[in-house]
């Protein structure tokens, strides 16, 4: 009895499992872009702004290179970058 019981729990668990996860929405890629310089960059924050794009806000030890157009003031400088709905920057 005690199998039996243990059998149906199962296949309740896995056929509940198989109908509802697949109906979950999966998110999609709008863009992938990398913003920053030759060393390390962290990303600290992002905030929507009302045109569709974002403010990015973090810190970086980069000097100018990659997208970034100046040289770091020594150590860790904070960033604050805004780019459109696309990923370009402004």
């Amino acid at each position: 009895m005690k199998i039996y019981i243990y059998i149906w729990s199962l296949l309740i668990s896995f056929s509940l499992y198989f109908l509802f996860i697949p109906s979950f929405a999966q998110p999609t890629n709008q863009w992938d872009k990398t913003i920053g310089g030759n060393n390390t960059d962290y990303l600290q924050s992002t905030t929507p702004t009302p045109d569709g794009g974002y403010l990015l806000a973090g810190s970086s030890y980069s000097s100018a290179s990659g997208d970034k157009t100046e040289n770091n003031k020594g150590g860790w400088d904070y960033w604050a970058v805004k780019i459109d709905g696309s990923g370009n920057k402004v």
